[in-house]
């Protein structure tokens, strides 16, 4: 194989993160196992097996969302095989339909609080391993940038550059951001110095070390720092074993609860639902009030003084 057909392939499979082509595989796999068991065809099959197969999803208790991953992996997986894709109107009207039935509601995490943040940050300074340096400078920078986990997880050393009042941070390719245009993010020194994400960062690097590469890396056993990426996973293992350590339940919260946390502080706060977006990286504005509604849903009382 020469250059240029190596060029091509690699382009080819870029284009869809990995994430989304894991979990495609793994919907497929789900979906060609029924099949299998049905007595019906897989590839190519036709629109009564997708509404079947949906149906069955239901049935079993699957979320309206897990089955739309199902619908668009069966297009993925016919594009890929050349044939037609088998998810017509039917299929469509069939998911609509089950919308308008099911009214399902999004399964939110909790947000974590400052209160809470304080606490972690509180108990890993006096702990004071690498491991507790590494974790306080990566959830007190998570919760004040807002991003994924993922996104936290993929900057480099070289995307922070220290400024006198703060950190500017860029971000480059992202799960919103697939062509990589990326973004640039200020984080000003902080107030506290128990909630300082840039006095955190400064005492995790001071024990880092100066090798480029990844912001996060793993601390082996020995306290030790590996040369190797910690993956966005791993924030979110951390963040819930922190959750445990100061005795809250870690199952209350997600992958998404240093994000929520961060809109919902700045909401009580009286930030803008514009200056959370350009935060955290939203595209819509929508997806900010969900977080932002409930805290100002107490702040203008209409009948204050009435009831």
């Amino acid at each position: 194989m020469d250059a240029a057909e190596r060029v091509k392939q690699r382009i080819m499979q870029a284009a869809y993160a990995r994430n989304t082509t894991l979990c495609y595989e793994y919907a497929w796999k789900a979906f060609e196992k029924w099949c299998h068991a049905a007595g019906r065809a897989c590839l190519p099959a036709d629109a009564q097996t997708c509404i079947d197969h949906a149906s069955w999803c239901i049935a079993e208790g699957l979320r309206l969302e897990t089955v739309r991953v199902r619908m668009r992996a069966i297009i993925h997986r016919h594009n890929q095989a050349h044939e037609p894709s088998p998810i017509d109107f039917s299929v469509r009207l069939f998911l609509r339909n089950a919308a308008r039935e099911l009214c399902e509601k999004a399964r939110g995490k909790r947000a974590l609080t400052v209160a809470d943040l304080k606490r972690i940050s509180r108990m890993l300074r006096n702990r004071g391993t690498i491991r507790d340096i590494r974790d306080r400078a990566m959830i007190l920078l998570g919760f004040a940038l807002g991003w994924r986990r993922s996104e936290l997880a993929s900057l480099d050393v070289r995307d922070i550059h220290r400024l006198p009042n703060g950190l500017e941070i860029h971000l480059g390719k992202s799960k919103m951001d697939q062509k990589g245009r990326g973004r640039t993010v200020a984080v000003q020194m902080g107030k506290r110095e128990l909630t300082c994400p840039v006095r955190a960062l400064d005492q995790w690097l001071a024990v880092r070390g100066a090798w480029q590469g990844s912001l996060f890396a793993p601390v082996l056993p020995s306290q030790q720092v590996a040369h190797r990426r910690l993956g966005g996973y791993a924030v979110n293992l951390r963040l819930k074993y922190c959750l445990e350590r100061i005795g809250v339940s870690a199952q209350l919260f997600g992958e998404h609860s240093l994000r929520a946390g961060m809109a919902t502080a700045s909401a009580e706060a009286g930030a803008t639902e514009i200056a959370i977006m350009q935060r955290a990286g939203w595209k819509s504005i929508q997806m900010v009030q969900r977080y932002v509604r409930p805290v100002r849903a107490f702040k203008a009382n209409p009948l204050a003084g009435v009831l």
